[in-house]
């Protein structure tokens, strides 16, 4: 029996249990303590129902969801000489890696755009949040080691990312594009 129910129920008995009948309204001071009597049972009874009732009297907190910012990997956002367009040395490779300010990156191709976030500390990065991906933190992360030398952004995968990064990254050279 729900809240909704049992509450409209028990101002009913009790407003019955408690109005005195009209033989009753001539009771004396002296006997109406009986009559409170009377509800004591019946007050009993519906607090037993309700009480035993799942949910009745229950009121829950709903569970607390980590916030965006729990749920990623320790670090900070991209370093200046990230945030910028690059394209692959490789001519056979269409496509560009874009870094946005704070931390989002973007695989962009002519017909297909998928990214997500990253996290930065020092010379390691980790790519995170890719919708594509499925798997929400801690799953789904792709730590790699990341250089600039000769203006060329190279990779060095430090684990094994499970979202499909690693053919965009690892091994790979990137020069910079535009700002």
């Amino acid at each position: 029996m729900t809240q909704e129910v049992w509450l409209p129920l028990v101002t009913l008995i009790l407003g019955y249990v408690a109005k005195p009948s009209e033989n009753e309204a001539a009771v004396t001071r002296a006997t109406a303590p009986a009559g409170w009597m009377r509800i004591l049972p019946v007050a009993t009874l519906i607090l037993a129902i309700g009480c035993n009732t799942p949910g009745a009297l229950v009121t829950t907190t709903p569970p607390v969801s980590p916030s965006p910012a729990a749920a990623r990997p320790s670090g900070g956002p991209l370093p200046p000489e990230l945030l910028r367009t690059w394209k692959p040395t490789d001519t056979a490779l269409v496509g560009t890696l874009i870094f946005t300010a704070p931390d989002k990156y973007a695989f962009e191709t002519p017909s297909d755009i998928a990214g997500g976030n990253v996290v930065v500390n020092g010379n390691e990065i980790a790519f995170f949040g890719a919708a594509r991906c499925g798997l929400a933190f801690p799953g789904g992360v792709g730590l790699y080691r990341w250089t600039i030398v000769g203006g060329e952004l190279a990779f060095v995968a430090l684990n094994d990312d499970p979202c499909g990064r690693v053919s965009d990254l690892k091994n790979r050279r990137y020069t910079k594009l535009r700002s």
